[in-house]
């Protein structure tokens, strides 16, 4: 199956996104959130937040197709972004999530 893609303009580069994910894919991303739960027989007792990060993570890992001239995705490249770059990236990212 041929998804459909769109890009966005960082400052450093174009970045083309998957306008969707795969079930497969939404449920990893959902299990990496669920990871961070901490239950006892009452429900949830605390949250681990390093399990968000890497929700985060997982959720640009599968919507960015390509960026610049380069694939796949890199948490070194994510983390080397400005803060508004990388703001305005994962935005884009979540909203292709929430589309579900």
């Amino acid at each position: 199956m041929e998804r459909q893609t769109k890009k966005i303009k960082l400052s450093c580069c174009e970045v083309e996104l998957y306008e969707s994910f795969t079930w497969g894919e939404s449920e990893a991303i959902q299990a990496e959130l669920v990871k961070g739960a901490k239950l006892n027989n009452s429900g949830l007792e605390d949250f681990d937040t390093k399990a968000f990060i890497e929700y985060k993570y997982k959720s640009l890992e599968f919507a960015v197709k390509s960026y610049g001239d380069r694939k796949p995705f890199t948490r070194e490249w994510m983390n080397n972004l400005s803060k508004s770059d990388g703001d305005l990236l994962y935005a884009a990212v979540e909203e292709t999530f929430k589309k579900k």
